[in-house]
């Protein structure tokens, strides 16, 4: 009892040189038919390219765990799947990070090892087969400009980028436009309600740029000027429609204002 017959172990050891080598060590113990032993016999193999190869390969499994999971983007790899000749089927979910399931508001295990298809059926529609199966031929990046997602229970504007890795799956960026598309409807709405404002006012109402250049003019002001707004764009002010007796100091004025010198509704009498 106790006795070993079959050692193995894998030990480090240092090089002469100051590097560290790695050994396989097997041994096997031969023995009589009284249980004696007879002889052993081992072998020290030499380990240490596979051992920086294994290391390696986890360092790089670790350095993109930390990439994959502190990108703002939804990530998502995927294997497509299907018949050779009637193409991709569907695409298995094989990992995604933290950003894409809070992007659809679900747990990691909603999605991995299942059809992306099957889970949401909206995205056949979308053309996103056809799409994945160019990449794989081509291997040639797919971008999608901003486009809406939505379903019974989703609504939100995103940009996709799909890409073909070197061992075939595919990898799916999908970035959240949702709060730009809104912003820039606010500003959009908020820009066409100042312009009928601006195209409605009985004055004249213009715009100036930091050297006293028309940079945008009603068509009221226009028409009491006598020209067109595109005729007066990019005319100077004060140079053509100013009094020459007035114009020092409206421009002295004009140039406070800028410099914060001044109350912003001064009235100047002409």
């Amino acid at each position: 009892a106790g006795e070993i017959d079959v050692y193995n172990i894998q030990k480090r050891y240092i090089h002469k040189n100051g590097s560290t080598v790695w050994i396989d060590l097997h041994s096997n113990v031969k023995r009589d038919k009284s249980g004696q032993v007879e002889y052993a016999v081992a072998t020290i193999v030499d380990i240490t390219e596979r051992e920086k190869t294994q290391t390696e390969n986890e360092l790089n499994q670790v350095r993109f765990q930390f990439i994959f999971e502190g990108q703002k983007a939804g990530i998502l790899i995927l294997e497509a799947v299907g018949d050779k000749d009637d193409g991709t089927d569907d695409l298995i979910v094989k990992q995604v990070n933290t950003a894409f399931c809070e992007l659809f508001d679900a747990p990691a295990e909603e999605f991995v090892g299942k059809g992306l298809i099957a889970v949401y059926p909206q995205l056949r529609e979308m053309h996103i087969l056809t799409v994945v199966q160019r990449v794989l031929e081509t291997g040639e990046p797919f971008y999608q400009p901003t486009s809406l997602y939505a379903d019974q229970n989703l609504h939100f504007w995103f940009e996709i980028h799909i890409s073909r890795l070197p061992n075939h799956e595919i990898m799916v960026v999908v970035n959240d436009e949702t709060a730009d598309v809104e912003a820039r409807n606010i500003i959009t709405a908020e820009r066409d309600r100042v312009q009928q404002i601006f195209d409605i006012a009985g004055v004249i109402l213009i715009t100036l740029d930091l050297d006293g250049n028309i940079s945008a003019i009603n068509r009221h002001g226009a028409k009491i000027l006598g020209a067109s707004q595109e005729e007066l764009i990019g005319k100077n002010w004060f140079q053509h429609f100013i009094l020459p007796e007035e114009r020092e100091v409206v421009q002295k004025v004009f140039g406070e204002l800028l410099d914060g010198k001044q109350e912003e509704n001064r009235r100047v009498e002409g």
